[in-house]
């Protein structure tokens, strides 16, 4: 498990890659928090008697929550919290690890500091870290490539 703080002169900076860019648009969202004015939930489940594309996802992608989101938190005051939580599509998974059930990247904004932090299920019972292992590195290397300044640190 990896812990990514994101340092407070850079938090306007990652905001803007979460909610303007397309860094995360591909990430199932499992779950939305946010509190402002009034608190604010989405389950991130798809409907999918809502809509008839030929596409069935399980959870929504960003990419459709992602407009939503923003439009809640523009504006002058910075939110209490946020808290997202995204995770990699199933397709995703046997590149990360044979065993990766699930893999997911926890955001919580709060007082001021954001973190992101990063958790595995895995299909089948093992001691082996290697699934978190390589979440991980895969992790770090997309805050890389998506230029995202963070401090490391270790749970």
């Amino acid at each position: 498990m990896l812990a990514l703080k994101i340092d407070k002169s850079e938090i306007k900076s990652f905001m803007n890659v979460l909610l303007r860019q397309d860094a995360f648009s591909e990430f199932e969202t499992r779950g939305v928090e946010i509190s402002t004015f009034a608190d604010f939930s989405i389950n991130g489940a798809f409907d999918e008697n809502y809509s008839s594309d030929e596409r069935k996802e399980v959870h929504c992608l960003w990419k459709r929550l992602q407009p939503y989101v923003f439009n809640i938190l523009k504006g002058a005051a910075r939110p209490k919290l946020l808290k997202i939580t995204f995770s990699l599509p199933a397709s995703k998974l046997p590149v990360i690890h044979e065993n990766a059930a699930s893999c997911f990247i926890n955001l919580v904004y709060q007082n001021g500091e954001a973190v992101c932090s990063t958790a595995v299920s895995q299909k089948s019972f093992s001691l082996d870290k290697s699934v978190d292992v390589a979440w991980d590195e895969s992790v770090l290397a997309f805050f890389r490539k998506n230029k995202i300044p963070f401090i490391e640190e270790h749970i």
